[in-house]
């Protein structure tokens, strides 16, 4: 398995590399050579360009440039744009780059993976990886060691317990952020595992949770501690292991320093039969969407770094394009385009008997059918019309047909396929080879419409979005469905039988939209559930749906995340069916649950890194403390006795974060208005009432949280609060105006 360790360094079969990153220029004379450029070399490529539209065959030369580090590439780039070069490729990943040059070297070869992409797959996956899960925790500024290879755990202290390890690929959770200190590595490299057996890859998965792979990997909630992914996942089903056993281990988790010996080796044996388990379940994909690829696993993990899926399938296209003797033009979006309104509800209520009809990848049919592709764009008469919104608010609409032969509609349609024939491997392989198809496919039309550099073209991205709008509209209208979102709709039966009906709508989408467009039959849900305040438009898919003990809760405004505890990881599925069928009183379960559980699950559980709460997902210091970060800086601000946290240099009180740890807390909302906030918080089993002021003064940098107050509170009141909790509870909140709603039974 190749994977980038350093600087221009690579491992490959055994074998440290050299390669240098590269990308092209396309300009009217030799390029000169810059600050960071060792070399420059002609080429015999034809050199597509911008034209407004789309990108067409110019008299431009196209030169190859070697940059002597990766770290220098954004800065040359620039240089030779300045200079009025155009570029081409100059965003590629370099681990991706290496591996696909490495790995696709021909064209024989990219065009075999193209007509013989099942073969490839299967290849891939004729093998399973030996998988070693390790995590390292430090005691008393000593790191201790966990790790299994699937079968037995061991704890260790002596480093060398692990060099002696033999593995395919390593796996960490939250490994590149802080495990690789203290393992055994090449040259420092994160990346890398040094064992008797020669340097093996380190991936983390919890990069694929923080990053644009998430939702193609199935993670959903916007949460990246390991015990809720692994419940979002079902891996601790997989396991045998309870959400009881996992919240053992969140426990743990958030007292280690304070854990002792026994503590500690039940915390690390539990934590790598997890991540072991996780790795298992994602493996196989990312084999396949690696072989698809011209990469591996962890060439993919390295990609998450900074990239979603979509640049795997850009990367694909850029090298079919230059084996058939064409480099395409980078550029930047100039234009905005409307995408369109597909999630909306008709009304809202409790709804019996509800067929829902999906699309069978409503935009990869759309644009394999189409023939859509950045070179073959043109204007027609009887074109569709697509609208682009200039800066100053104008409008720019050009009606625009695609000509079929496209190369790159050839890789988008080949993927497309392979969807069909990846289906046949399942009995085999499981879900993994059309599940990685399908990251690609589902992907890779978002590379037009991006806001980076790239081959952005804003004509096939309002095209795509805009018409699959028409098309959905125009079901909207005619099937009068209660609920839709972008690809699906949910439509009251009424007595039609719900295969009679699919069949009707094909027929018309065949008709009217071509014979790739078309719907399938998801299922027929006992309740469908919209609520009330989500009617008129609808920003994100927000629903419930039950049918016999299936239940589905979808929407972040029906997220469980704000119930307490013993509630979240307990009964309130149950709850939600209950209310669903009537008859149950949420205060009644309420007044249940309190009397009943134990201190710590009468409060709401609260995990965010030190990054995630002083940093945006772009990096940049925050300007606001909005109310999701008050409880943990009202629970810094309380252990501190006063906190000064600057966001320049990342300390506390002048001491330095390391921003990958986790501050967790319990608490419950007093009062989160005005100045000054109010919580109770949970600190070792201990309740206290805490009154805090906190302040971010932006030119400073500094956020400061003064202690304002603190008490002792008795389980009274606790209950009082978490009874309001749970009532006011986003999920409940919703659900108890179903009396007002009433059941549309029809």
């Amino acid at each position: 398995m190749m994977f980038h360790i350093g600087g221009t360094f690579f491992h490959r079969n055994g074998a440290v590399r050299r390669f240098f990153p590269y990308f092209y220029l396309i300009g009217s004379s030799r390029p000169k050579l810059v600050d960071g450029v060792f070399e420059v070399r002609g080429t015999d490529y034809n050199a597509y360009t911008w034209d407004g539209l789309g990108f067409r065959p110019s008299d431009y030369g196209v030169w190859q440039v070697f940059v002597k580090s990766p770290g220098l590439v954004p800065k040359v780039r620039g240089t030779y744009v300045g200079l009025g070069y155009g570029v081409s490729q100059s965003y590629i990943k370099f681990s991706l780059r290496y591996s696909i040059d490495n790995s696709l070297r021909g064209k024989p070869s990219i065009k075999g993976l193209l007509s013989s992409i099942t073969d490839v797959v299967k290849d891939a996956l004729s093998g399973r990886l030996s998988i070693l899960a390790i995590d390292v925790e430090v005691k008393g500024g000593k790191p201790i060691y966990g790790y299994t290879l699937g079968d037995d755990v061991v704890v260790t202290d002596n480093v060398k317990d692990v060099e002696a390890l033999n593995c395919d690929a390593a796996v960490t959770y939250n490994g590149w952020g802080f495990d690789y200190r203290y393992l055994p590595t090449h040259e420092g490299s994160k990346y890398t595992l040094n064992t008797v057996n020669g340097v093996k890859p380190l991936m983390d998965l919890l990069v694929f949770v923080e990053s644009g792979f998430k939702a193609s990997l199935g993670i959903q909630e916007e949460a990246s501690k390991l015990y809720d992914v692994a419940i979002q996942l079902g891996v601790h089903e997989d396991l045998g292991i309870s959400e009881s056993g996992l919240l053992k281990y969140k426990a743990m988790q958030a007292r280690v320093n304070q854990l002792t010996v026994s503590e500690l080796k039940d915390y690390l044996t539990l934590d790598v039969i997890v991540t072991h388990a996780l790795a298992s379940k994602w493996m196989p994909t990312l084999q396949a969407l690696g072989a698809l690829t011209g990469s591996n696993p962890m060439v993919i993990n390295q990609v998450a770094e900074s990239a979603s899926p979509g640049h795997l399938a850009e990367a694909l296209i850029h090298k079919w394009l230059e084996f058939n003797g064409i480099i395409l033009q980078d550029r930047v979006r100039q234009f905005n385009y409307e995408a369109g309104d597909k999630t909306k509800a008709r009304s809202a209520g409790l709804f019996r008997n509800v067929a829902e009809y999906d699309f069978s990848a409503m935009y990869p049919s759309l644009y394999t059918q189409d023939n859509v592709d950045p070179t073959m764009i043109k204007e027609c008469g009887n074109g569709f019309p697509v609208s682009l919104i200039k800066e100053d608010g104008g409008r720019l609409v050009r009606r625009v047909c695609f000509e079929p032969g496209g190369l790159v509609h050839g890789v988008l349609a080949s993927l497309y396929r392979a969807r069909r024939a990846t289906k046949a491997l399942k009995a085999t392989y499981g879900d993994a080879p059309d599940h990685a198809v399908k990251i690609l496919v589902n992907s890779a039309y978002g590379v037009f419409g991006k806001a980076g550099l790239g081959m952005v073209n804003e004509w096939i991205a309002g095209y795509i979005a805009q018409k699959t709008q028409v098309i959905f509209d125009d079901l909207w209208r005619r099937y009068e469905p209660v609920y839709g979102d972008t690809d699906s709709m949910y439509v009251l039966l009424n007595g039609r039988d719900p295969s009679s009906l699919l069949e009707g709508i094909n027929n018309e989408l065949h008709a009217e939209y071509g014979s790739l467009m078309e719907m399938k039959l998801e299922g027929v849900w006992d309740i469908l559930y919209i609520p009330s305040s989500l009617t008129g438009g609808v920003a994100e898919k927000t629903y419930i749906k039950l049918k016999g003990s299936k239940l589905v809760i979808k929407g972040g405004a029906l997220k469980p995340r704000d119930l307490p505890k013993g509630l979240r990881y307990g009964a309130y599925r149950d709850w939600v069916k209950a209310i669903l069928l009537g008859g149950v009183r949420l205060s009644d379960l309420s007044r249940g649950f309190v009397t009943g559980a134990g201190l710590g699950d009468l409060f709401i559980e609260y995990s965010i890194t030190f990054r995630d709460l002083l940093y945006t997902h772009e990096g940049k210091p925050i300007r606001v403390i909005d109310k999701s970060r008050f409880p943990a800086l009202a629970y810094l601000t309380l252990i501190h006795n006063g906190v000064t946290v600057s966001l320049r240099d990342g300390s506390i009180n002048g001491e330095p974060i390391r921003l990958s740890d986790f501050i967790d807390v319990l608490y419950l909302p007093i009062d989160t208005r005005g100045d000054s906030k109010a919580f109770i918080l949970l600190i070792n089993d201990e309740p206290t009432m805490v009154k805090v002021n906190l302040t971010l003064d932006s030119r400073s940098g500094r956020i400061r949280g003064r202690l304002m107050g603190r008490s002792t509170v008795d389980r009274g009141l606790i209950e009082d609060v978490t009874l309001r909790v749970i009532r006011e509870s986003g999920l409940f909140s919703h659900l108890t105006s179903l009396g007002s709603l009433g059941l549309n039974s029809n």
